[in-house]
This record gives structure tokens, sequence and C-alpha cells, in this order.
């Protein structure tokens, strides 16, 4: 408002515009929680910034996606890892913290190695060994081998070893995992010749 002895007079009101870069930058996840395989996820960015920001979604160091949303369909284990966003605009960028998607699911893939391979010598030592995936881990491997159609626990244990091998230790073992994948007990089966 400017005045003087002959009156007064008021201008227009203006309006002052603040650009600024991001600042604050957030990741949520929805559901929380467990994340199993086979379900979807959402990862959701939040940021200020003046002009508005855009987003980028990084799994690791490697750009997967734009857009304040990120939404993981039919999830599997190979979307395990650690994502984070970007927020910019022409003043500048702004990256939130990781947050790490573990994602859940049964054992898929068993195998038992033997060592030594080829020809076992009477009186040396033999080693069975599985190998695994699956998340949570497997809780419990039981060795057990087929006696005419009857089957005799062996050892519990990821590794079996039989030292001084005789004749008698010829034949057919099969391997039971357990695991607890979304709280249910599993099992899975796998044999191996001697």
């Amino acid at each position: 408002m400017a005045t003087n002895t002959q009156g007064s007079q008021s201008s227009e009101y203006k309006t002052l515009t603040i650009l600024n870069p991001p600042k604050s930058v957030s990741v949520s996840i929805s559901p929380s929680g467990e994340i199993v395989e086979g379900s979807s996820v959402t990862l959701t960015c939040s940021s200020d910034g003046n002009p508005p920001v855009e987003y980028t979604w990084y799994k690791g160091s490697s750009s997967v996606a734009t857009g304040k949303t990120f939404t993981l369909n039919k999830i599997s284990s190979v979307n395990s890892g650690e994502y984070k966003c970007r927020s910019s605009n022409k003043h500048g960028e702004k990256y939130s913290d990781t947050v790490t998607l573990n994602v859940l699911y049964p054992p898929k893939s068993v195998s038992v190695s033997i060592s030594p391979s080829g020809e076992i010598v009477e009186g040396s030592s033999v080693t069975l060994t599985c190998s695994s995936d699956g998340n949570p881990p497997v809780q419990k491997y039981t060795w057990f081998k087929k006696v005419d159609k009857d089957v005799q626990q062996k050892w519990t244990g990821q590794i079996y070893s039989i030292t001084n091998i005789r004749s008698a230790d010829s034949g057919e073992y099969q391997l039971m995992e357990t695991h607890l994948y979304r709280n249910t007990p599993g099992l899975k089966m796998v044999e191996a010749h001697l």
C-alpha cells in the first residue's frame, strides 16, 4: 500500500514461489510384513521439491522403473534385493534410503553329490552332500538307506560321510529335507546310488 497526502493506493497481491530441489525422500512397502513368492508388492516413493519431482527406481545400481509407485506382480526369488528411489527436478536430486525385499519361497532345486566320484573302493571313505535352495533355509536333512522294501534312517545333517565303506553299504540312499515355508512344514525327497 502506498500513501501520501492525497490518499493511498493498494497494489494487487503477488504470489512468491520458492523453487527448491527435493530434500526429503522416503519409500514405503505395501503390504508390510512377510513377502511370499507369487504375491504382489508395491513400493511407493514420497518426496518434496518444487517444481514437482520425477521418480526413478533402482535395484542395486540398475534403473528398473519410473513413477511414484513400482509394483512387482507375482514376485519371485529373483526380485529379492535392495531397492531405492531417486527424486529429481531441475534444481537437484536426492535418493531414498535402501529398502530390502526378502522373498520367501520353498526349496525348488535339491541335488546330492557323491565324493569322490567314480569307482568306490571297499575300505575307502565316501561323502554324500546335499545342495538346496529355499528361503528360509532348509531346517533339517535326514538320510535313509533302502533295505529290501524298507528304509533305515542313517544320519541327520546336510553331509553324510561313510568311512571304511563295505559292500553292505552299497545301495540306494534317500534324503528327506524339512523346511518351514509360510508356517507349513514341507518335505522334499531326493535319491542317490552307491
